[in-house]
C-alpha cells in the first residue's frame, strides 16, 4: 500500500528513519537488513547505519551506502552489520542532500533478521545474451556447494517456474525462447539442508529474432508504463516532434496493465511496428485483431491493446477495427479536422 519517502532538497539537509530499539540481548553485529529501494535521481544515496540515540542525529554511524543501478526502479538490497563495533541498538536509514543535487527516493519492505549461515546470492546479472540462452552471474559470500536457479516468463510466481541446478558461477541457462523477458531467482545450497534465502528477482530479455510461431500475442503488460516503456523487439517512428517517445505504453488499458498510446497533431503521425515475421510465414496468410480506443471522438489520441495474430487465418489479410462513430479509418495519422 505504501513506502517510506525521503527528500533532502537543500544544501545541508537530510532525513533519517530510525527503527524501534533492538533489545540488548540481540547483538547488532549478528543482524542484517534487507529492503527495497527506489532512487528518484542518479545522485541519490541511501546510507544504512546504526544509532545510539534516535533523538540525536550525530550518533548515526554509517555501515553501508546504497547506490542504485537505475532510477525510478525498485531494487533489492541487503546490508549486514557484522563489522559494527559500537553500542547502538537502532537501525537507521539516512538520505542527505548530495553535493549540489537533491537526494530523494523510496524505501519499502524492510526486514531486520539474524545473519544466516548460508548467505543469499546478491546482484544477479546477465551477459552473453543470445536468442536462446543467457549467462547468469551473482555475488556470493560463503562457499555453497551449488545453486538452484528458477526462471520463467516475466511476472511468474516463484515455485511455478523451471528449475536448474548450477555448480558454477557464472552459469549458462539454455533452452529459452527468443524475444522474451524472463525473471530469474537464485538460491544457494550450502549442504546438509542449509539453503539460503532466494535472491531478489532479476529480469533479462533474450535477443530478438523473427516470429516463427503463431499465434503471436502482445498485451503490452510486461514492460511497465510511461514514456520510456515499449514492447520488446518492436520498432517505432513518429513525426510528432513535441514528443519523440511516441508511441509508448500508457497505464490506460482495456485489460491487464497497459496499452500502446498514440498522439499526433495535424500532419503528423506515429507508427508502431511489430517484430519481423519469419520468411516461412507469408504475410498474406495472416490477420490481426486488437482492441482500440479513440479519444476524443475525432480520434487523434489512440490506444491499442491486446494485439493477436492467429495461426488460423485462411483468407487474404484483413483488419478489423473498433472505433467510435463518425471516425474515418486511418493509419494512426492525424488530420486537421
Amino acid at each position: 500500500m505504501g513506502s517510506l519517502y525521503f527528500y533532502a532538497g537543500t544544501s545541508g539537509t537530510y532525513n533519517i528513519a530510525v527503527s524501534p530499539m533492538i533489545d540488548e540481548s540481540i547483538p547488532v553485529n549478528t543482524l542484517q537488513t534487507t529492503f527495497m529501494w527506489r532512487a528518484s535521481n542518479a545522485t541519490s544515496r541511501l546510507e544504512v547505519g546504526v544509532m545510539t540515540n534516535p533523538a540525536n542525529a550525530s550518533t548515526f554511524v554509517p555501515v553501508d551506502t546504497i547506490v542504485a543501478s537505475a532510477t525510478s526502479t525498485w531494487e533489492g538490497f541487503e546490508v549486514a552489520f557484522n563489522q559494527y563495533t559500537g553500542e547502538g541498538h537502532y537501525i537507521a536509514f539516512r538520505v542527505a542532500y548530495n553535493s549540489s543535487a537533491t537526494g530523494y527516493g523510496y524505501l519499502d519492505s524492510v526486514v531486520i533478521d539474524l545473519i544466516p549461515s548460508c548467505p543469499r546470492p546478491l546482484h544477479v546479472t546477465a551477459s552473453n545474451i543470445t536468442t536462446s540462452s543467457v549467462d547468469l552471474s551473482w555475488d556470493q559470500n560463503g562457499n555453497p556447494n551449488s545453486w538452484v536457479i528458477e526462471y520463467g516468463p516475466n511476472g511468474f510466481a516463484p515455485g511455478t517456474g523451471t528449475e536448474v541446478t548450477a555448480t558454477t558461477n557464472p552459469y549458462t541457462v539454455t533452452g529459452l525462447d527468443h524475444s522474451t523477458v524472463y525473471d530469474f531467482y537464485v538460491t544457494a545450497d550450502c549442504g546438509g539442508g542449509d539453503v539460503s534465502q532466494t535472491s531478489f528477482v532479476y529480469s533479462a530479455a533474450t535477443a530478438c529474432a523473427a516470429i516463427d510461431q503463431l499465434p503471436y500475442t502482445e498485451n503490452f503488460d510486461a514492460y511497465g508504463t510511461g514514456s520510456t516503456a515499449y514492447p520488446l523487439c518492436w520498432n517505432k517512428y513518429t513525426t510528432y516532434t513535441a514528443s519523440t517517445s511516441l508511441p509508448y505504453i500508457n497505464s490506460t488499458h482495456y485489460a491487464g496493465v497497459g496499452s500502446l498510446y498514440f498522439y499526433c497533431t495535424s500532419g503528423t503521425y506515429n507508427v508502431a511496428i511489430t517484430p519481423e515475421f519469419d520468411a516461412t510465414i507469408p504475410i498474406n496468410t495472416l490477420q490481426a485483431t486488437f482492441i482500440r480506443q479513440a479519444q476524443p471522438a475525432h480520434g487523434r489520441r489512440r490506444r491499442l491493446s491486446s494485439t493477436d495474430i492467429p495461426a488460423t487465418a485462411t483468407t487474404s489479410p484483413s483488419i478489423t477495427e473498433t472505433r467510435p462513430p463518425a471516425v474515418t479509418p486511418t493509419l494512426t495519422t492525424c488530420s486537421s479536422t
